[in-house]
């Protein structure tokens, strides 16, 4: 964390805590099979607009109701949630690579505006998404200008 209260995380981080292995993790405790298939749904779909409780459960074929209920149980989170951090969480990722524009990043998680993205990113990690992107630009070109220096330059004993 820098001195503003700003994370700096790494994008390959964000990677290694995969939403696969974070389903595997579920299926390893034993969660329900129909809570590891509305993971599986997330992870292959959040970046749809669309996705709702109420689609999934229109193709599982529970009352919306239980499985919020169950997802929450299982999860410590309502669906609506866990689906924002998993677009969040994707999101930091693509910000981090500083390829694409906030606005192009919103669009392909999923968020339906650049609002509520700015909303929802502000809420879960504590600043906006182009005070992040300014923070991780400083420290990967900060990083970037110790690779530079040169070996031989160390003290002597």
């Amino acid at each position: 964390m820098n001195g503003a209260g700003i994370f700096v995380i790494r994008a390959a981080d964000v990677r290694t805590a995969s939403l696969e292995g974070e389903v595997a993790v579920f299926r390893h405790i034993g969660v329900p099979s129909v809570v590891g298939t509305m993971l599986h749904i997330v992870q292959e779909r959040y970046k749809e607009q669309g996705i709702s409780l109420s689609l999934i459960q229109s193709e599982i074929h529970l009352s919306r109701r239980h499985l919020g209920r169950l997802f929450r149980r299982y999860t410590g989170r309502s669906f609506h949630q866990y689906l924002d951090d998993v677009r969040t969480r994707m999101a930091l990722s693509l910000l981090q690579e500083r390829r694409y524009g906030i606005k192009a990043v919103a669009a392909m998680v999923g968020f339906a505006s650049r609002s509520q993205f700015h909303h929802d990113f502000r809420t879960r990690i504590g600043c906006t998404p182009a005070q992040f992107v300014a923070a991780a630009s400083k420290w990967q070109d900060l990083a970037a200008s110790f690779t530079h220096l040169d070996a031989r330059a160390t003290p002597g004993p």
